[in-house]
């Protein structure tokens, strides 16, 4: 079955809005933090430059 994304958004938001006008209580989530990776600079090179010429890129 093929999902439908807006229909997901559209459910999600009204939800949303039933929570803020007090008609429904969510399940609460908790999520764990993870440390944000670090880039180095050949690895950003790599993400930038992948897949796309580099005369397409403007210099800085």
């Amino acid at each position: 079955m093929k999902r439908d994304l807006f229909d997901e958004l559209k459910e999600g938001f009204n939800a949303l809005q039933s929570v803020r006008e007090g008609k429904i209580t969510l399940r609460p989530h908790v999520l764990e933090k993870k440390p944000v990776p670090s880039i180095h600079d050949e690895t950003s090179r790599t993400i930038i430059y992948n897949g796309v010429p580099p005369q397409c890129h403007v210099s800085h």
